[in-house]
């Protein structure tokens, strides 16, 4: 399966309504007794998240040892939006043995 090309997240993105990723739909159910449509919700934009004291990223899961690779390795890009936040002073990562299996020492 061919992935699609990253788009990139401005950094000057404020919290805003934003439309859900097929996946995040799916997901999304299981937090309603009956069959919901969900198209949109509400996300933090990146300008509103650097504006915080302190960010604490947790991640888990093998599924996410390839992103998180590269969130911590690659140059940091707006096509990769997670890896601004390496920019700010108070961001804490952590990873379980799974997620950090890719991850460099």
């Amino acid at each position: 399966m061919k992935r699609a090309a990253r788009r990139g997240i401005s950094p000057a993105l404020r919290s805003h309504v934003t439309d859900l990723h097929p996946i995040t739909q799916k997901v999304g159910q299981k937090y309603f007794k009956e069959q919901q449509q969900l198209t949109q919700g509400i996300t933090l934009g990146l300008a509103t998240l650097m504006e915080a004291r302190h960010i604490i990223l947790l991640v888990s899961g093998s599924h996410k040892a390839e992103i998180v690779k590269k969130v911590i390795e690659e140059e940091i890009s707006e096509q990769l939006p997670a890896s601004l936040l390496r920019q700010h002073p108070g961001l804490r990562i952590y990873l379980d043995e799974e997620a950090a299996q890719m991850v460099e020492s």
